[in-house]
């Protein structure tokens, strides 16, 4: 995903360009989650931390499930590409982010 703007962020409102397009199937009215990784931290369930920078102790790294940070929805799907408006962001959305389609089928949309 990346922005057409040239800004950092993008928000509510604004459009987005998606690396997919009509030859895999994305039309204009899908709607996509914008989700953010999840976060590593150490320890055992219960005890979990951010590992300090500092500390190059090795540990057990757990991935925390990815977040949901908003929704896109396409406004048009060219060949090889779309653009898209965010329609809803709990924070302010970064290039790179993933846009997970609403299908079974997983698209990734990395920029």
């Amino acid at each position: 995903m990346g922005h057409l703007y040239g800004s950092e962020y993008v928000a509510q409102g604004q459009l987005v360009v998606l690396d997919k397009g009509a030859k895999a199937q994305v039309s204009a009215g899908q709607v996509f989650e914008v989700t953010q990784p999840g976060k590593q931290v150490v320890n055992q369930p219960g005890e979990y931390q951010y590992q300090a920078q500092a500390d190059k102790t090795p540990r057990e790294v757990t991935v925390l499930p990815n977040v949901k940070v908003g929704e896109l929805m396409v406004i048009r799907s060219y060949p090889w590409m779309s653009l898209a408006v965010v329609q809803q962001a709990t924070q302010p959305i970064k290039a790179g982010m993933q846009a997970i389609p609403p299908s079974s089928a997983r698209i990734s949309h990395e920029r």
